[in-house]
């Protein structure tokens, strides 16, 4: 798919062996934590989408996960729906939400995000990255007391 990214925790796999003689609240658990990590990542990435009508932002979404035992937890986060050619276009583009309603050949747009700028899910991911790792760990900790 383009645009796909995806992030490797480190560490889990030792979390989960650990983990292994529990009941199976411990994948579910896991798969919690990491949702809640992907729902911060969309509310952080729609603080940062381009907006002009809005459709963009709320086509943002966070699935639930797809369990794959202790080892493959997959937890996919995008835009899409009708304005998936356009998220992926205006992602890339280092011009979004900062054109000024002014095309670079001069011409002035109909319509314009007045606010946000490219890399919006990508940027919100990576600065998730640190400590996600520690903030999954004490919150599957905290779940299982």
């Amino acid at each position: 798919m383009a645009g796909e990214r995806s992030m490797v925790i480190h560490g889990l796999e030792r979390l989960a062996s650990r983990l292994q003689g529990m009941s199976g609240k411990v994948g579910h658990a896991i798969g919690a934590a990491l949702t809640g990590e992907a729902e911060d990542i969309m509310a952080a990435s729609k603080e940062r989408v381009p907006v002009d009508f809005g459709t963009l932002r709320a086509s943002g979404h966070v699935q639930a996960p797809k369990m794959g035992g202790f080892s493959t937890i997959e937890i996919t986060l995008g835009y899409g729906g009708p304005a998936a050619p356009y998220a992926l276009a205006v992602h890339e583009n280092p011009r979004a939400g900062n054109t000024g309603g002014v095309a670079p050949d001069g011409r002035p747009y109909k319509h314009w995000a007045k606010v946000g700028g490219y890399k919006y899910l990508e940027s919100a991911a990576d600065e998730a990255a640190a400590g996600i790792g520690e903030r999954v760990a004490a919150e599957v900790k905290r779940a299982l007391q």
